[in-house]
């Protein structure tokens, strides 16, 4: 027996192209022409500041050139790394992964290759998606989508033609479930748990890589005062010492002068001294051979009369 495939009408609008953060887990879906991603508010995909400091503001372009999706580097610094790979453009695969510099956020393309053409009903999941875009998971709060187009849910016309004998349903992709489909930018935080406090750890980084920077320049800083403290007192005990020695060398010969008068004078007192030593002495000796002959007389004077008195009558 043989199958019969539905035949589907191809048009010229572009397929729907879908990107999906890798860290995050978020996924967006355009249907424009061309779109944009980076930092800056215009952009139809805004990526934090803090968070991705590494990205530019209009980092990423997206383009449909009437057959497939392309991508090229928005002449930024840090360049796109494309599966691993620096390229500067390139067209978008699905399963591609695209860098954003070499320690950026990393995009994955999930649908952008032009392997359907869009048609009529029936040649896209739609039914499928459109439920899933309805309950799909709240974004991270650091993203936002400015213009992203989200997929509408598919209504069943009122009288849906039977498919041919043999054809399948259409059936939604793997990855299409309610937690990698976007919402608003207004929904409520991500269930991920830990991701919403990765800003916070990341400016709580970046102060405390200011705060130590901070603390080096103060550390240099004291230290060339107090090396500066160090040579001015050098400086200053080196001219004291200079000043000693030429104040030594200027009272020297006064110095000189007083020492040998002093010692004159101590001369000329030793020699007076000994002169009046010697006049004392002769004196002393003159009065004493005076003295010394009476001094004896008397004393044998008084023996005699204690004699006398002592002998009886």
């Amino acid at each position: 027996m043989d199958f019969q495939l539905p035949m589907t009408r191809i048009t010229s609008a572009p397929l729907p192209l879908r990107i999906q953060l890798e860290s995050g887990g978020q996924v967006w879906e355009f249907t424009q022409t061309t779109l944009s991603v980076g930092r800056a508010p215009d952009c139809d995909v805004v990526l934090d500041s803090d968070a991705y400091p590494m990205v530019s503001r209009k980092h990423l372009l997206f383009q449909w050139d009437g057959s497939g999706w392309h991508w090229r580097d928005a002449g930024t610094q840090n360049g796109i790394l494309s599966n691993g790979q620096r390229q500067p453009e390139g067209p978008a695969r699905p399963g591609d992964r695209l860098q954003l510099g070499p320690e950026g956020p990393v995009l994955l393309v999930l649908t952008a290759a032009a392997t359907a053409a869009r048609g009529t009903p029936g040649m896209m999941p739609t039914q499928v998606m459109g439920a899933a875009i309805a309950a799909g998971a709240p974004p991270q709060n650091r993203f936002s989508a400015r213009t992203v187009v989200q997929s509408p849910a598919w209504q069943e016309p009122e009288s849906a033609p039977p498919l041919p004998y043999g054809s399948m349903p259409p059936v939604a992709p793997a990855w299409a479930t309610p937690e990698n489909i976007a919402t608003p930018a207004s929904g409520p935080a991500s269930s991920v748990p830990g991701l919403d406090q990765i800003p916070q750890i990341r400016r709580q980084l970046a102060q405390l890589r200011q705060w130590s920077l901070v603390s080096v320049l103060l550390n240099v800083v004291l230290f060339a005062v107090l090396l500066y403290q160090i040579q001015q007192t050098q400086r200053k005990v080196l001219r004291l010492r200079q000043q000693a020695t030429n104040a030594v060398q200027l009272l020297q010969p006064q110095l000189n002068r007083r020492l040998n008068r002093f010692s004159d004078q101590i001369h000329q007192a030793d020699a007076k001294i000994q002169a009046d030593m010697k006049r004392s002495e002769h004196e002393f000796m003159s009065k004493l051979r005076q003295q010394l002959p009476i001094m004896i007389d008397q004393y044998i004077q008084h023996k005699e009369r204690q004699y006398h008195i002592a002998q009886p009558q």
